[in-house]
Parts: C-alpha cells; sequence; structure tokens
C-alpha cells in the first residue's frame, strides 16, 4: 500500500466517527495528520511537503490555515467524537488517565487529559489558553473536561486519573469522586494531614530521608476542608525526594506502581516538542487555533495506533 492509499483509507476510517464533518473538512484532516506523521516535524511547510498528491505544498499549507482559523470546527467536539470510538473497544478493563500541562514557549499553555497507554500518553482532550491569561480558573477548566471525558467512556468502566503536585486541588477529588473514579495525586510536602491515630503533621514529615515509607490513612487539605485520603509517602533510594501520594486506592506499593506512570505523559510531551515532532515550530499560537492544531497533533498520533 504506498502512501496515497494510506492516508485514502485514514479518510475513510474517519468518515463514520465525524459524520458532522463536510466531506473537505475530513480530507483536510487526514491529509494534515497524515503529513505530521510522515514529516515527523510541526512545521506546516515541512507537513506540506511530506502529503502525497498532486496538490501543490503552499496551497496545501494555506488550505490547512484556513481550517486552523474556521471558527465553525469544534475541535473539543470532534475530539470526543474521536475518544467515544477509541475507548468504545476498551473493553472492562481499568482506564489510567494522566492529567498534566505543557507550556509551548511563553505564550501557550495546553491542560490535557491522555490515556496511558505502552509506555505514552495517547491524547484525548484537552484545552489551549494564553499563558497566564485562561479564561476561566484552572480547576473549573480541569472540570469541564473531566466530564466531558465522562461522557466519551464505555458503561461499566473504571478510571484512575493521575496528577502531580501542580494540579493536586481538592476540588479535583471532589470531581473524581462524583464521576466515581479512583485518583492517585501528588501532593505538596507542606500539604497538612490529619492521620487516623490523630496525628498532625506536613505530609514531608511522613518521609524524611531516603528509604523511608508511610501507608495509612486519614485527612488531607485543612485550609480547603479536610478531605478524607489514603496517604502514601514514599522515598526510594536514589531518587531526589520523596513521592507524597493521597489516594482513595487502598495505601500501598501498588500507588507508587500506578503513578510512576505518570511519567509516561513526559515521554509523550517530549515526542510532540524536542525529541520528535517539534510542536513548538508551528507558530500557531492563538488558543483557538491551537485547539484545532492540537487535534491535527492527536489525529496523529490516533493514526499510528
Amino acid at each position: 500500500m504506498n502512501a496515497t492509499e494510506i492516508m485514502q483509507q485514514w479518510q475513510r476510517t474517519l468518515q463514520p466517527l465525524l459524520p458532522q464533518a463536510h466531506p473537505y473538512q475530513l480530507a483536510t484532516v487526514a491529509a494534515f495528520s497524515f503529513g505530521l506523521a510522515q514529516a515527523r516535524h510541526c512545521q506546516l511547510s515541512r507537513v506540506a511537503l511530506a502529503v502525497p498528491g498532486a496538490t501543490r505544498p503552499a496551497s496545501s499549507e494555506r488550505r490547512w490555515r484556513r481550517f486552523l482559523a474556521n471558527e465553525r470546527i469544534d475541535a473539543l467536539h470532534w475530539a470526543s467524537a474521536l475518544t467515544t470510538h477509541l475507548l468504545a473497544g476498551w473493553g472492562q478493563r481499568e482506564l489510567l488517565f494522566l492529567l498534566d500541562e505543557t507550556p509551548l514557549g511563553n505564550r501557550l499553555r495546553v491542560i490535557k487529559v491522555a490515556l496511558a497507554y505502552r509506555h505514552r500518553a495517547l491524547p484525548l482532550l484537552w484545552r489551549c489558553y494564553t499563558f497566564n491569561a485562561p479564561p476561566e480558573p484552572q480547576p473549573q477548566m480541569i472540570e469541564q473536561l473531566l466530564n466531558r471525558l465522562s461522557e466519551c467512556l464505555p458503561a461499566g468502566v473504571g478510571v484512575t486519573l493521575l496528577a502531580d503536585r501542580g494540579l493536586c486541588y481538592p476540588h479535583l477529588m471532589d470531581v473524581c469522586r462524583a464521576l466515581g473514579w479512583h485518583f492517585v495525586f501528588r501532593a505538596q510536602g507542606q500539604t497538612r494531614v490529619c492521620l487516623a491515630d490523630g496525628r498532625r503533621c506536613a505530609l514531608q514529615e511522613l518521609a524524611r530521608h531516603p528509604g523511608s515509607r508511610f501507608y495509612g490513612r486519614g485527612q488531607a487539605f485543612k485550609k480547603a476542608g479536610w478531605r478524607a485520603v489514603n496517604v502514601v509517602a514514599v522515598w526510594p533510594k536514589g531518587v531526589p525526594e520523596a513521592w507524597l501520594l493521597v489516594t482513595d486506592h487502598e495505601p500501598n506499593t501498588r500507588c507508587c506502581h500506578l503513578y510512576r506512570r505518570r511519567m509516561w505523559h513526559e515521554e509523550a510531551f517530549r515526542d510532540e516538542k524536542s525529541q520528535g515532532l517539534q510542536w513548538q515550530t508551528s507558530r500557531v499560537y492563538d488558543p483557538a487555533h491551537a485547539q484545532r492544531f492540537r487535534l491535527m497533533l492527536s489525529g496523529c498520533c490516533w493514526g499510528w495506533l
């Protein structure tokens, strides 16, 4: 099968998944995401050169820029449709979602929920916004993404959400519990906890040196209002600092094994940026345009899958 046939097959695959899309738009998505995969680079001029067919590269580039600027295309809606299809075949296996934020230079930020899959993070839903000027508080943006993602899940599937300490909000725990999801969050060292034996301390006091560990139950986040949590404080030897985790899973070593997979998101970011597709070279800085560009970037990942 040659490159043209592969791209056409990818377009036929997308058609039933995005029935609301015009055939011209589907052809654009297929060519754009296929070109990204072929070029392994996000600079539009390079992507255009990697797309097979008689269309001149300059024409393809203009076509894609029109797509990115098209306000009628709701990238989050399209991503939701693709995510629903992607997760439909997951069966009853537990889903492990990774929540993280990444900068694109000093202009954009992207908050993204991804599926942990084979040592990588498969992007599902995201929100792009201007650096230091989010359209609404970050916890609210995350809540909206998670509620949207919950609508894409097959019935009866279990979910665990992983998040780093920068996103360890008490409100996010409330959202997970409301959705019936499990969570494993890395917390700040100064986070106050009240343990089951009545002791009150900062999380960092539970693992003061390499080799120390603590597993227990209690409450956390005094300032925001105590939340019942299980606590895992582990400082593995050879690691520069302790892992301080709050979770609703049983407090044991499995929580550490789960949280270790959050690094798969870091690997995916490197694939998208410095060690892979060079997303930072796209020069797409408008949040709405970047939202649609991420659809192409994610389509590239979905196509590989």
